[in-house]
């Protein structure tokens, strides 16, 4: 089934697209560049979710169908499905970010002030996947 959305809705919609299409990869990359880690915050079926969501096109679909229609200052016409993957992308991506902060903190916890510099390389991969994921709300 296709939804009608104005081209101001489509320019949103189409940059939530790309958006959460590009956190997506990071954290397709996090679980893939540090699987252990991924494991430790729990995030590796996510990872894979949202996989499986991006090699589906949802997101490519939309941010293609409401750029044009953007551009051209015309309504879309979106897919119905295309929309409910797009949500739960979302979903999946932000228990994702919900767990690694939670892991990041729970390591700052215990390690303190003066272990930070240990876990410089780790948090900065973590916050690389929180970061653009952040970056969309």
């Amino acid at each position: 089934m296709n939804i009608t959305v104005g081209s101001q809705e489509a320019a949103l919609l189409g940059q939530k697209a790309l958006d959460l299409g590009l956190s997506a990869h990071e954290l397709a990359a996090f679980a893939s560049q540090d699987p252990g880690l991924a494991g430790e915050c729990g995030v590796e079926v996510n990872a894979l979710e949202a996989r499986t969501i991006l090699s589906g096109g949802a997101c490519s679909r939309l941010a293609g169908k409401c750029a044009e229609a953007a551009k051209n200052g015309r309504p879309a016409q979106v897919d119905a499905g295309d929309l409910e993957q797009l949500g739960r992308l979302e979903g999946v991506l932000a228990l994702g970010a919900a767990r690694i902060s939670l892991k990041v903190s729970a390591m700052e916890a215990a390690e303190g002030q003066e272990g930070m510099a240990k876990l410089g390389s780790i948090i900065g991969l973590a916050t690389g996947a929180v970061g653009l994921i952040k970056s969309i709300w």
